[in-house]
């Protein structure tokens, strides 16, 4: 049954209500907090071959952590004779389109590269697969060096164009000194005109450096050459002719713009933050591989290339809102083929919260799906995860006071804590599992299991207050918060990823708790650059998508705009290329160190996440829209809009459209409600839209659209 769900409204006044005052710049990106080292992904969707390539241009392949550039064996670059390098830029094509252009200047010579995969794939049958990188096997892959030089002085001068590889395989260039081989796999297509080849061995790698013909350049004029880099035993073997380069370039464009990935789902007004939005679905895609027939959504492309069962789990969430069904299911039966015969799911050791977190993702799955003919055939893997989480807390009752009675065995915290300790983020994500199971059997109308273990997570909850209020530490600001270590001392901000998940999506405390005022007041005590400092792994720096799980956890306790503000930290500490790094020095350091895989996808799942929940959030049986929307984008003539995304409800459509004249606000909204029941309540936030006093647009819902007066 299709329902239309148009709103009528009551105006809720505070009497001496005035619209608070923001600092735009808080609601603004510019990237100011960008890391100083970056790198980017531009393969194809699902592909085997990763390719990455650095924030100046040097194209890596072969990650195996301890290659000696950047983690990889391999690596290939371009450039010049000439001074050093000034004015070093990079971006993509477009958001959309992940050809890599890095451009900078020496002694008045521009010289700019883009970076590209062929595409679509020149091979693509199962008789074409070969070894890729080492260990991998998969369809050959093309990527296209394209170098662009113009003389900007006002004299003739000369440049002569140079390629760089260095390799951990040795090198052999063809007779003609058109191309070269790479370990037997990996060729690449030279110009004409290769005037020497300079070999460096230094200990167990070689350093080898092309240099091509001097090019004499007239004021004003350009060149281009291109280079390209055919991978594995069966690649097609593209020239490196300009004009064969161009059409690929042309190719390429053509076809990351009609290629059918879910933008339209999420609209934003503020194009920069739309943009990363577009950047985060193309590259889950990018880093996503199919494996035994199914989808697996990997973090990333090098250090997190594989199954993560908590960032995956929030991988699958985002693709499902975006309407990705199908491969999420995949993805999912993908995850659960890592259950053990005991129930459990352990692909990190002694993380026991990946039980409770594969209980969540079967939750949610079903709700946003509202597939109950599919929940019921998980109803097995749900009862066995069950079971051996009355293991894990029988097993800690034999001493009453032991720190960890009635809770988990000690674990492996993650998230910047690595003791094996008694600690709290096992515990949290097993509560949210319990939780969900609870919830799972209640959707099956199962009622003796759901009181069952309704008792079980009422238990437990009470055990974990009590050894909370054991652990309480007053930070410098004199908020009273719960660390992640029972224990043990541990710095009061690190790990406390889990207990923002217990907040949201696990919704495990009530509103008034003062244990989780405290702990979030403590996390807000130590904010830097608008996240907070030292939550992950890095010392004096800060996890960027971190910021998301502290966002939502303001918004769910009803504090939008702090929620919002977050998310554009978040943005802010983005790359030029629209990826995130998963953890990174504070600015002022200017520090190369960082921690974890770039492009990051469970960031890429976040900043999807967020969007989405900032403009239509579930609570209970109501329904509550724009409770975190930025202040910015009310301005007159702006859009913000969700189409056919997934909901507890049903598949939603929203839009919030403000006149030219910024005088007016039309709202829409629309539910096909097809296997669920409808919200009780849609309530409207319209607190950045009046400046009247209005906070609060409350009413049930009517078959009505509604302009309203700004």
């Amino acid at each position: 049954m299709k329902i239309k769900i148009l709103v009528l409204f009551s105006l809720t006044f505070l009497a001496c209500y005035r619209k608070p005052a923001f600092n735009e710049k808080d609601f603004k990106m510019d990237l100011r907090y960008a890391p100083i080292w970056g790198q980017t992904s531009i393969c194809l969707p699902d592909e085997v071959q990763k390719t990455i390539v650095d924030d100046k241009g040097l194209i890596y392949y072969d990650f195996l952590r301890t290659g000696p550039f950047n983690g990889c064996n391999i690596s290939i670059s371009a450039g010049m004779d000439s001074l050093e390098a000034v004015g070093v830029s990079q971006h993509l094509y477009s958001s959309k389109v992940p050809i890599l252009q890095t451009s900078f200047e020496k002694n008045h010579i521009l010289f700019s590269t883009d970076i590209f995969a062929a595409a679509p794939a020149l091979k693509s049958s199962p008789q074409d697969s070969c070894e890729l990188s080492k260990g991998f096997v998969g369809f050959p892959h093309n990527d296209l060096l394209i170098v662009n030089i113009g003389n900007k002085s006002g004299r003739d001068t000369s440049i002569t164009p140079k390629l760089f590889i260095n390799s951990v395989y040795p090198i052999k260039v063809s007779k003609d000194k058109k191309s070269l081989s790479i370990d037997n796999r990996i060729t690449v297509s030279l110009p004409n005109g290769v005037a020497s080849v300079i070999e460096k061995s230094i200990r167990s790698s070689h350093s080898y450096t092309f240099k091509f013909g001097q090019i004499p350049l007239k004021p004003g004029s350009k060149v281009a050459i291109a280079f390209a880099i055919n991978i594995g035993s069966k690649a097609v073997q593209i020239p490196s002719s300009m004009s064969d380069a161009n059409d690929y370039k042309k190719k390429a464009i053509s076809f990351w713009n009609t290629y059918k990935f879910p933008y339209d789902r999420i609209v934003v007004p503020d194009s920069n933050i739309q943009n990363l939005i577009y950047s985060c679905i193309r590259n889950i895609y990018q880093a996503r591989e199919i494996k035994y027939g199914l989808p697996a959504f990997q973090v990333g492309p090098t250090i997190y290339r594989g199954l993560w069962i908590i960032d995956g789990s929030f991988l699958l969430e985002s693709m499902t809102y975006l309407g990705q069904v199908q491969d999420v299911r995949n993805g999912i039966e993908y995850m659960l083929g890592f259950q053990k015969k005991n129930g459990s799911f352990l692909i990190i050791g002694r993380h026991w919260k990946e039980t409770g977190i594969v209980l969540w993702v079967i939750k949610r799955h079903a709700q946003l799906t509202g597939n109950m003919k599919w929940l019921e055939s998980k109803w097995g893997n749900v009862e066995r995860a069950v079971d051996f989480i009355d293991s894990m807390r029988y097993s800690t009752m034999k001493d009453k006071n032991a720190p960890n009675y009635g809770l988990i065995p000690p674990g492996f915290s993650d998230g910047g804590l690595n003791k094996n300790v008694y600690e709290f983020t096992n515990v949290y994500w097993t509560l949210n599992g319990l939780k969900s199971a609870v919830d799972i059997a209640v959707m099956l109308n199962k009622d003796k299991e759901a009181g069952l273990w309704k008792a079980k997570y009422d238990t437990m909850f009470a055990a974990y207050r009590k050894a909370a209020t054991r652990s309480l530490k007053t930070d410098s600001c004199g908020n009273r918060a719960v660390p992640i270590y029972m224990v043990d001392s541990c710095q009061l901000q690190r790990a406390q990823w889990a207990f923002c998940h217990a907040i949201f999506p696990g919704k495990i405390f009530s509103n008034d708790d003062s244990l989780m005022h405290g702990t979030m007041n403590m996390l807000k005590c130590n904010e830097r650059e608008g996240l907070v400092y030292e939550t992950g792994w890095q010392d004096k720096g800060v996890w960027n998508y971190f910021g998301s799980f502290y966002a939502h956890a303001w918004l769910w306790l009803g504090e939008g705009q702090k929620a919002a503000q977050t998310m554009y930290a978040m943005a802010n500490h983005a790359s030029p290329t629209l990826v995130w790094r998963e953890e990174q020095p504070v600015k002022s350091l200017n520090s190369r160190s960082y921690i974890g895989d770039m492009p990051h996808n469970w960031a890429s799942a976040e900043f999807i996440r967020m969007n989405r929940h900032f403009i239509a959030l579930e609570r209970g049986k109501e329904l509550h829209l724009f409770e975190g929307l930025p202040p910015t984008w009310v301005k007159p003539g702006m859009k913000t809009a969700l189409n056919g995304v997934y909901t507890e409800f049903g598949l939603l459509d929203v839009e919030l459209v403000i006149s030219e004249d910024g005088k007016k606000a039309n709202i829409k909204v629309m539910l096909n409600n097809t296997n669920h029941q409808l919200p009780t309540l849609v309530i409207m936030h319209l607190d950045v839209l009046k400046h009247n006093g209005t906070k609060l647009i409350r009413r049930p819902i009517f078959p009505i659209n509604e302009t309203i007066s700004l």
